[in-house]
């Protein structure tokens, strides 16, 4: 059975590819276009050829259950078509696939054409008659599909009698002439040509039927060949495993036994990591990759996996091949990375600015409004940056605001930082607002600049999108009359808490972080930076959360300050920071 299921399955599988791709093309195309159909009729006293009608569902913005059912209606209608039509253009016949695929199953020599197309040169008046037939076929189907659609005036739609009246010609007369009559016919008189055009109909007959069959085939669409293709070739693999000898006579020595149970798992994972990290990150479309700690669903345990991120299908299919090849020798045993890498996908992996649109408008500024204790930061010169910040205090004298350097400079400089190393902030574009408000206490407004030592890329091995704007102790002590400390201290049973200038006090994170080499999206470029995970108890952070300060514990309890630079679809990303 596999013999004949996995070679149909391929011939399926390409011709769904060409449907799709036709599909889409026709969906596309008739979206809002008026379309013209043969159908006399009679409306307003006025004689009339054709059927007219615009489609005007095939997306829709924001569906209705209604909307949803008439545009699903739509696409399988013509999916079904399309398929119909490109089994007909390529002579692919469902009874001549399979017999062809059996024939060459069964041949010793040579190979058989399961798709042999049509010869031009050789159309006779059965293959003219028969394509006659087919389009009737198409015509009549078309029509029933025209009533369907509720854009249609009811005056201008086809009457159930009239297409009544066509399936009898079609499927009764036609029939009950080219077999019927000549087989009566037959019984009085010895009419070889009568057999053969009872003969000729029901190849056509058998024709029209292969390729319905077919086009039914593809209008399921590539990705279900594809998907039952992989399982029918997982079923032989199997079967062919099972069936060799190996199989039960390959046993494990006493060694390889004794070193696998002395083998770390977690030792596993660093040294797999390490020989396949470069190949990892060399994929485009892959935004992050390290190694993380997530809980195993089976185990109920904890456990160390490589874990990457992904934001398009091309990546997904290099990641797929490199895991299903990769494996390493660790004490005489194979260790497959298949085993140990988690792939997910993420839309994006962004540095946490408000959209620029959203921030020049104020709309930004009107959300961080929304709930007290408001705090944030922006560039007096561009406050597309608008983001959060921390405070610190390094003597008397010395007070500091800190943030990502993404937060207190424009776009424009971040961009020139990004091409020059030695570029240094313009003096204009120094100045930095600090806003802060407390529920029972009035706005109040600070200016700062931003200091000289600001970094942006790797340092030591770790990535930094760092700066930091020296303040009067004023704004210091505004800060934390505003944000209370007590608040900002992680207890024993959540080790990472965080205030952020959009989602306040409302996002809490596991106390898991995992060092990460990141491919951050900043709105004009791409930084290559090395940041560290965490994942969210209830729900990720937001736009304008950028630059946040994240309180954690370590394992003797000391606090570690994180600060927040980019968020994916499963992650928020900080870097750690010295306060």
């Amino acid at each position: 059975m596999e013999d004949f299921l996995i070679p149909f399955t391929i011939t399926v599988f390409m011709l769904s590819l060409i449907a799709e791709r036709v599909a889409n093309f026709v969906k596309l195309y008739l979206q809002g276009r008026t379309l013209y159909i043969i159908w006399p009729h009679i409306l307003e006293n006025k004689f009339k050829l054709w059927l007219k009608i615009r489609i005007k569902i095939l997306a829709v913005k924001q569906p209705t259950k209604e909307a949803e059912k008439q545009r699903e209606y739509r696409i399988l209608t013509i999916n079904i078509i399309v398929g119909i039509l490109v089994a007909v253009l390529l002579n692919a016949n469902l009874f001549q696939i399979i017999d062809r695929i059996f024939e060459t199953s069964t041949q010793q020599k040579g190979a058989v054409s399961v798709i042999i197309g049509w010869d031009l040169n050789n159309l006779g008046i059965q293959q003219w008659l028969g394509l006659l037939y087919f389009v009737l076929i198409m015509w009549w189907s078309t029509l029933v599909f025209f009533k369907h659609l509720y854009e249609n005036n009811y005056n201008n739609l086809p009457r159930s009698k009239g297409l009544v009246w066509i399936a009898i010609v079609l499927f009764v007369i036609i029939p009950l002439v080219f077999i019927v009559l000549p087989w009566i016919i037959e019984t009085f008189s010895d009419s070889e040509k009568l057999y053969m055009i009872r003969e000729r109909y029901f190849n056509v007959v058998q024709h029209i039927l292969g390729y319905i069959g077919i086009g039914l085939f593809l209008s399921l669409g590539s990705k279900f060949w594809h998907d039952f293709l992989d399982l029918l070739l997982k079923v032989k693999n199997t079967r062919q495993q099972l069936s060799e000898e190996q199989t039960f006579t390959n046993y494990s020595t006493a060694d390889e036994i004794k070193h696998l149970a002395e083998t770390s798992r977690d030792g596993v994972v660093v040294k797999m990591y390490e020989a396949y990290r470069r190949e990892i990150g060399k994929i485009k479309g892959v935004v992050s990759h390290g190694i993380n700690t997530v809980f195993d669903k089976k185990s109920r345990l904890y456990k160390k996996m490589i874990e990457v991120e992904f934001v398009s299908n091309e990546a997904q299919t290099a990641l797929i091949n490199l895991i299903d090849e990769g494996n390493i020798v660790v004490n005489n045993n194979t260790f497959y990375l298949k085993d140990y890498t988690n792939i997910l996908y993420t839309d994006t992996l962004d540095a946490i600015i408000p959209d620029q649109s959203m921030a020049i408008s104020g709309e930004c500024n009107e959300i961080i409004q929304e709930q007290f204790p408001v705090c944030y930061a922006y560039n007096n010169t561009s406050k597309s940056s608008l983001g959060s910040f921390g405070v610190i205090k390094k003597d008397e004298d010395n007070y500091y605001a800190i943030s990502n350097l993404h937060v207190f400079a424009t776009s424009q400089d971040l961009k020139e930082i990004n091409g020059r190393n030695n570029y240094k902030i313009k003096d204009e574009n120094r100045k930095v607002k600090l806003v802060i408000r407390g529920e029972n206490t009035r706005r109040e407004e600070f200016d700062c600049e931003i200091c000289d030592d600001y970094n942006f890329g790797d340092v030591d091995g770790d990535g930094y999108d760092f700066c930091r704007c020296a303040i009067t102790k004023e704004a210091y002590e505004k800060y934390y009359q505003v944000i209370k400390r007590e608040v900002l201290t992680p207890d024993e049973s959540n080790h990472m808490v965080m205030f952020g200038a959009t989602s306040k006090f409302d996002v809490k994170f596991h106390s898991f972080w995992s060092g990460t080499y990141c491919t951050i999206s900043y709105p004009d470029f791409y930084k290559k930076l090395y940041l560290y995970k965490i994942k969210s108890l209830n729900k990720n952070i937001r736009k304008g959360d950028s630059g946040s300060i994240v309180y954690l514990k370590d394992d003797s309890d000391m606090i570690i300050n994180g600060m927040l630079v980019a968020k994916s679809d499963n992650y928020a990303y900080m870097q750690i920071v010295n306060i």
